[in-house]
């Protein structure tokens, strides 16, 4: 046995094994989807001219690939190809059966030549410009059948597919954006495929010409895109034409692109589409009304918020809040200017379209890209004002039964677009006093901090008073969906509630005490919550006023109410048990909730 001491060596000494580091991971499919990326800005190598050797770039394009690539069927279509392309006269006297030879290599059994295939597709439209055009149909027609054919589920292949395309588009950009909707009909099928990564990937390519479209061929594009989802409406179709007039708008760095202040417009403009110039989708077919347009339009609409949301950041997306608050202050002066009657109806729907889609932008991220809080406050408080006159004159902006205070209790439960959700999303059936509700939620949700454009809950406990007609005036089911969503939703939290603590309780006891047996039964649980979130132990102040007290309005009512609800010997047994929770809460006194 060695004998080791200080003044040993240990430099001969084996060192002890390392453990081995893994250096490769599997990565799933998603993730390898999320890699593509379709650079449609990446300009191509500034040279008037190929390299020395070469006479076009096709044919320099073709040797480097000739180096790298030795795949049988990229070898046999490329000694095809060498004859005919030895210089760029010869090139274009032989484009015909250059393009025959390549579109014929374009196939799923040849998977692993379609890279070098299809980037000497796109070089070639480098060199014949205005003479590759007409053979722009083709080579997209031969790309999508490529991806149904199975390139959707190969990530490596999507990257080669969509690079092409948008190497195409930005050749040929001058040509192709001057006849738009001509291109949006030829990658219809790519914008509206089933996989949504193949269709955000056709958007972002499709979007490139957008980008560089003049303005009257811009127009018709759009309308083209509005047109497509319209006469075929699906969620793939929503989703794929919202996309692609988001990308019609976004820039680089975060930003808009400078056709914003064209494109916006259009997007939120509400007859974008005319009945009368529509044609059927089918033979035989019905052109869908004037309403229903509007609605299918607002679904698209809502998808272009997404991607316009997704991004952007805040201090860059100015020009949309602009638009869409300019389109809400118009369409809520058409409704204001509106005779009671079906335009009326009409115009209120269209209103509340308007008004969902500034609550869908605030909602984003609690209110992470609104520019400035003080519009949505002026607002929210208009809207109150609207909705409140609306129900005193019996005939409320989205249902006239829905008058409060007038209507028959069962009136409220009728429209199935407030049972569950605070308004309706775009695209269906739009409620002015649901929209409105959604909007303060936002607003609401985004006070959580003060951070951003937000100045806190100080600034909600400022805007309160003015929200307190819409509370006491929408339909109940709104607002008791309203007030679950601020006791028990992911927004600005219990200090929120506390800050509308009034006006929820006000709500709760409007639902209580004039609300349906249904909205009773809905109410009085809520009215629990609420009385533990906002005043959790009884007795803490016993010089306080009862909580049920500071109800606005009518809080003595609903004090009295539910003291009666607690001493009726025939309460059924839930709103019994609710009443006797929440009538500590209506006393001055612990002893005076005992005694009743």
């Amino acid at each position: 046995m060695p004998d080791y001491n200080s003044d040993h060596d240990f430099d001969d000494v084996a060192e002890a094994p390392r453990k081995r580091q893994r250096r490769h991971t599997f990565k799933i499919f998603a993730q390898r989807v999320a890699e593509v990326d379709v650079d449609v800005y990446r300009r191509a190598p500034v040279r008037s001219e190929p390299l020395p050797g070469a006479t076009s770039f096709f044919q320099e394009e073709l040797q480097k690939m000739r180096e790298l690539h030795t795949t049988s069927d990229f070898l046999q279509a490329a000694a095809a190809l060498n004859p005919l392309v030895q210089t760029l006269p010869q090139l274009v006297h032989h484009k015909d059966a250059v393009v025959e030879i390549l579109l014929g290599a374009v196939r799923m059994d040849a998977a692993l030549s379609l890279e070098p295939i299809l980037a000497l597709l796109s070089v070639l439209a480098r060199d014949l410009l205005d003479d590759f055009v007409p053979y722009v149909p083709r080579v997209i027609n031969a790309l999508t059948n490529l991806v149904e054919q199975g390139a959707d589920r190969e990530p490596e292949l999507l990257q080669h597919v969509f690079g092409c395309l948008s190497s195409l588009f930005r050749h040929l950009v001058r040509q192709l954006a001057a006849d738009l909707a001509a291109q949006l009909a030829r990658t219809a099928r790519l914008r509206y495929h089933r996989a949504d990564h193949v269709r955000r990937l056709a958007a972002q390519s499709a979007g490139y010409l957008f980008r560089h479209a003049g303005n009257k061929s811009l127009r018709a594009g759009v309308r083209a895109v509005f047109a497509e989802h319209a006469l075929r409406p699906s969620e793939e179709r929503a989703h794929g034409a919202g996309l692609v007039l988001g990308e019609a708008v976004i820039g680089v760095g975060n930003g808009m692109h400078s056709k914003a202040s064209l494109v916006l417009p259009l997007l939120f403009q509400e007859d974008v589409l005319d009945p009368s110039k529509i044609k059927p989708a089918t033979e035989g077919g019905r052109v869908p009304s004037k309403e229903a347009l509007r609605e299918r339009a607002a679904a698209v609409v809502a998808e272009a918020l997404d991607r316009l949301l997704d991004h952007g950041r805040r201090g860059k997306l100015g020009p949309l809040w602009d638009a869409a608050l300019d389109e809400a202050d118009r369409r809520l002066q058409s409704l204001q200017a509106t005779s009671p009657g079906p335009e009326r109806t009409a115009a209120a729907a269209s209103a509340a379209r308007a008004v969902g889609y500034i609550a869908q932008m605030t909602e984003f991220i609690r209110g992470s890209r609104v520019e400035d809080y003080a519009p949505l406050f002026t607002l929210t408080a208009r809207l109150g004002s609207l909705v409140a006159a609306g129900a005193r004159d019996e005939s409320a902006v989205s249902d006239p039964e829905c008058a409060a205070g007038t209507a028959d209790p069962g009136a409220d439960a009728a429209p199935s677009h407030l049972d569950e959700s605070l308004g309706s999303q775009p695209g269906g059936a739009a409620s002015l006093p649901g929209s409105a509700l959604r909007l303060v939620a936002a607003v609401v949700a985004g006070h959580g901090k003060d951070v951003g454009a937000s100045a806190g809950l100080t600034a909600i406990s400022r805007a309160a008073p003015g929200w307190a007609p819409l509370l006491g005036h929408a339909p109940i089911d709104g607002v008791l969906q309203f007030v679950r969503e601020m006791l028990h939703g992911a927004g600005a939290g219990p200090a929120a509630a506390a800050a509308l603590g009034p006006l929820l309780l006000g709500a709760l006891g409007r639902g209580v005490m004039a609300g349906n047996a249904t909205q009773r039964a809905r109410a009085l649980p809520l009215l629990v919550d609420a009385c533990d979130a906002l005043r959790p132990e009884f007795g803490a102040n016993q010089d306080a006023v009862p909580l049920l007290l500071t109800a606005q309005p009518d809080g003595v009512r609903l004090a009295v109410f539910l003291r009666d609800l607690a001493t009726k010997g025939d309460s059924p047994p839930a709103e019994l048990w609710a009443a006797l929770r929440c009538l500590p809460h209506a006393c001055q006194k612990p002893d005076q909730a005992r005694t009743n």
